[in-house]
C-alpha cells in the first residue's frame, strides 16, 4: 500500500515537471518572439 502510494506521488511529480518544463519552454519561445519584434521596432 505505502509503496502504490509512493507510485503514484512520483507519477504526478513526473507529470508535474513535464507540465513545467512545458511553460518553460514555451515562455522562453515567447520572450525571444517579444525580443524579436522589439528589435523590429527600435
Amino acid at each position: 500500500m505505502f509503496i502504490h502510494k509512493h507510485m503514484s506521488w512520483i507519477r504526478r511529480w513526473k507529470d508535474d515537471v513535464q507540465k513545467h518544463a512545458h511553460w518553460a519552454f514555451y515562455s522562453e519561445v515567447a520572450s525571444f518572439i517579444v525580443s524579436v519584434v522589439a528589435g523590429d521596432w527600435s
